[in-house]
């Protein structure tokens, strides 16, 4: 169990970082900037993935 306030990060998420794809991060997440960060890049996250595939199968 973690302690409140923090998160797991697993870093095969992150394909810039190949060399840690198996490795997981303990980070300490502010109660009140988490929201502020997580939501957009979640939402660009998905779209770009979204753009991704619509460029590969119309293209």
């Amino acid at each position: 169990m973690l302690p409140p306030g923090y998160t797991l990060l697993h870093h095969r998420q992150f394909p810039l970082a190949p060399a840690y794809a198996n490795t997981f991060t303990v980070v300490k997440i502010s109660p009140l900037i988490s929201p502020a960060l997580i939501l957009p890049s979640l939402y660009f996250l998905i779209a770009s993935y979204i753009l991704y595939y619509y460029d590969q199968v119309f293209a």
